[in-house]
């Protein structure tokens, strides 16, 4: 029995030692309006940071290398989506696409509701 017992532990222990990472997921992100006049000059001065998410393929080992945050935000007339990508090579990484964020998912306006 001990003997079964330490089989099925060592198991145990070789599957979460080679256990996938397992990315951020996201079900939705918020737009909030703008707190003023935007400006599209690269800056984020002028942006609302907090309704932000953030997405990682392996957030365990790679969240301070490859990552990024998405916001969203509005006015009367524009929607505004900003990607704060945390990569210490940004476009510099030949050979290393897979290691990249992904960018899983779609922006979706929600259900379609139709008025009549």
């Amino acid at each position: 029995m001990k003997k079964t017992l330490a089989v099925a532990l060592l198991a145990a222990l070789a599957f979460a030692a080679t256990a996938p990472a397992v990315p951020t997921e996201n079900l939705g992100v918020r737009a909030l309006p703008a707190p003023g006049k935007v400006q599209v000059d690269g800056k984020v001065d002028d942006w609302d940071l907090t309704g932000g998410i953030f997405a990682c393929d392996d957030p365990e080992t790679q969240r301070d290398q490859f990552a990024v945050w998405f916001h969203l935000m509005y006015d009367a007339r524009n929607l505004y989506i900003l990607a704060r990508w945390i990569d210490p090579t940004p476009l510099a990484n030949p050979g290393r696409h897979h290691r990249r964020p992904r960018l899983p998912g779609r922006l979706s306006p929600g259900p379609h509701r139709h008025r009549a």
